[in-house]
């Protein structure tokens, strides 16, 4: 766990504030069949749906694990295509209620904005905006929000910068 100081809490319940503490738990999971060139990942809040996404699949795919942030749990349940909007998507994220689902990528500089009708359900997504972000970098890879939704933040490795908007 990464906690607020910067610190990490080990299954021993010590603190660091190395990641050498940690440990690869289990063998890894093969998604290279329905992901190649694996970029982005995310859990639902309790780990029992992994969501992939892959910069030559054009889609982001649902993984339902019995148990919870357990990769090796993991099967597959179903891909929706972002490909109408993106080449080569680099990441994914969900509002805090999973009604709402944001990709970016490198093909159209832009961040996708998706409504989902059934939260953290990608067979119910359906296409809203896309926001135009190549003033502030041509190869957007990372997105993530402040905790309210306020706050929207981007990394690229054009400008190798952090980028923070805000949002109404």
């Amino acid at each position: 766990v990464v906690n607020e100081d910067a610190t990490l809490t080990v299954a021993d319940g010590s603190n660091s504030t190395t990641v050498d503490a940690a440990t690869v738990d289990g063998s890894p999971v093969d998604v290279s069949s329905q992901l190649p060139n694996l970029r982005g990942i995310t859990f639902n809040t309790d780990g029992t749906k992994m969501f992939l996404i892959g910069e030559s699949s054009d889609a982001v795919s649902e993984y339902h694990l019995t148990t919870g942030f357990d990769v090796s749990t993991a099967s597959f349940d179903s891909s929706f295509s972002v490909s109408g909007q993106e080449g080569k998507p680099m990441s994914v994220k969900f509002n805090n209620d999973a009604t709402k689902m944001f990709i970016t990528g490198t093909v159209s500089d832009s961040i996708h904005e998706y409504t989902l009708s059934t939260a953290f359900d990608v067979s119910t997504a359906s296409f809203v905006d896309s926001l135009d972000v190549s003033d502030k970098d041509l190869n957007p890879f990372g997105i993530d929000f402040n905790n309210d939704g306020t706050k929207m933040f981007i990394t690229g490795t054009v400008s190798d910068s952090i980028h923070e908007y805000t949002l109404s």
